[in-house]
């Protein structure tokens, strides 16, 4: 946690260097997650050449270990800095969520960028009278699990809410909250559904829709994307 602190004060351009070479260190330590992310890219883009789909895991890792960097940025890092490095599009659609008062889920997915999503959403929401609550899967460790829990509260206002705790979830809703919201791809039987993906099928999340009609909540897909110049 240390070390992460010191990692957020960095420069943002050394910040990305140091995530790139670190995505290159796990994939060549972590063999099951590296043989897992090939099958992947396998699975849905045959067309590709080996060449070419070792070049995108070689991609997919160094976008890990930004993400890794981006984590500390998210946690430590300064207002001032976040405003630099991100900008928004489709503002108008949180407005328009807002404004109906009933309750927002930012519909997110586990993209290596995600951790700075809110960070970067929750000022506009703050503009609109709109407290953020975030869903997360607490860490076995905890003394990370207290990390990310008050380094995340402290920037976006509201608490954090267990993954499993739907009654928290629901109550945010309730209340006018936006909750972020993350899901997994993975599903059990019961909250899932065969759809296809990459011309896979997928056993997909149906909750999130439940939790929406139930609570007359408004979903707004919310995704970070890191561009090639390194701004979100």
């Amino acid at each position: 946690m240390a070390l992460g602190r010191c990692i957020g004060a960095l420069p943002y351009r050394l910040q990305m260097v140091m995530g790139r070479r670190l995505g290159d260190l796990a994939r060549l330590l972590v063999g099951e997650r590296r043989r897992v992310a090939l099958t992947n890219i396998r699975l849905c883009f045959p067309e590709l050449t080996e060449h070419e789909q070792q070049r995108l895991l070689r991609a997919h890792f160094r976008a890990v270990g930004m993400g890794a960097m981006e984590t500390a940025i998210c946690w430590w890092g300064r207002d001032a800095t976040i405003r630099r490095l991100s900008s928004i599009e489709g503002l108008d659609n949180l407005r328009t969520a807002a404004d109906r008062g009933r309750g927002i889920i930012l519909l997110s997915a586990h993209f290596t960028s995600l951790e700075l999503g809110v960070r970067i959403g929750q000022r506009y929401l703050r503009e609109f009278g709109i407290e953020t609550t975030a869903m997360y899967k607490p860490p076995h460790d905890p003394v990370v699990d207290h990390v990310m829990r008050t380094r995340r509260e402290a920037h976006i206002g509201g608490k954090s809410i267990p993954y499993n705790d739907i009654k928290g979830f629901l109550r945010a809703l309730r209340r006018g909250h936006a909750v972020w919201y993350a899901g997994d791809q993975k599903a059990s039987g019961r909250l899932g559904e065969l759809v296809e993906f990459f011309g896979q099928p997928a056993l997909t999340h149906t909750a999130i829709s439940r939790l929406a009609r139930v609570t007359g909540a408004t979903i707004v897909p919310f995704f970070t994307l890191r561009r090639q110049d390194g701004r979100g």
